[in-house]
């Protein structure tokens, strides 16, 4: 049972609300926006490599915490706003639409190599020309990488998805 002198928000008083409006008027609406961004950027990684002598190489003292390159991380490396766990595995290249985009215009132009390529050999043809046997090679040459590039965009879409499973199994893992 709640006692008398328990505040809640309904008995907070008059002073409470006028401040809270004041307090709204002068504080930065961005910098409350930007507040959930804060945590993801608030982890510096530390580690950095030390001089190691021949004896702790031969006897391996320091095996346990022993680190896994014995360089320094690149410049800007434990303040990168990128998270561990993104939806993509390559967010550089863009959505899945992005693929589908890039795929149709990869097709498209293939086509339209294909029909130049043609009306060039059927040109050379009705001209009396031997076929040049280089172009049809480069031809196929061509629609091959574009094949193997289109594949590659599907199989990243796949592996995209395969990684929005993982992180939402992961997700519900941790929410309990």
């Amino acid at each position: 049972m709640p006692s008398s002198t328990t505040k809640t928000i309904d008995n907070l008083g008059m002073d409470t609300y006028v401040r809270y409006a004041l307090d709204q008027e002068f504080l930065d609406k961005e910098l409350v926006k930007d507040s959930r961004y804060v945590p993801s950027q608030t982890e510096v990684d530390v580690s950095s490599p030390f001089y190691s002598s021949e004896f702790e190489h031969m006897f391996e003292t320091t095996r346990r915490n022993r680190g896994w390159a014995e360089f320094y991380n690149p410049p800007g490396y434990g303040t990168t706003k990128r998270a561990i766990f993104t939806f993509q595995i390559l967010p550089e290249l863009g959505s899945e639409e992005m693929f589908q985009l890039q795929s149709t215009k990869i097709r498209e132009k293939v086509e339209r190599d294909r029909k130049k390529n043609k009306d060039k050999q059927d040109q050379r043809k009705k001209n009396g020309q031997p076929v040049d046997f280089e172009d049809d090679l480069e031809l196929q040459q061509e629609e091959k990488e574009s094949q193997t590039l289109i594949s590659l965009m599907e199989n990243i879409c796949v592996l995209d998805k395969i990684l929005l499973e993982i992180n939402s199994r992961r997700n519900q893992f941790q929410k309990g």
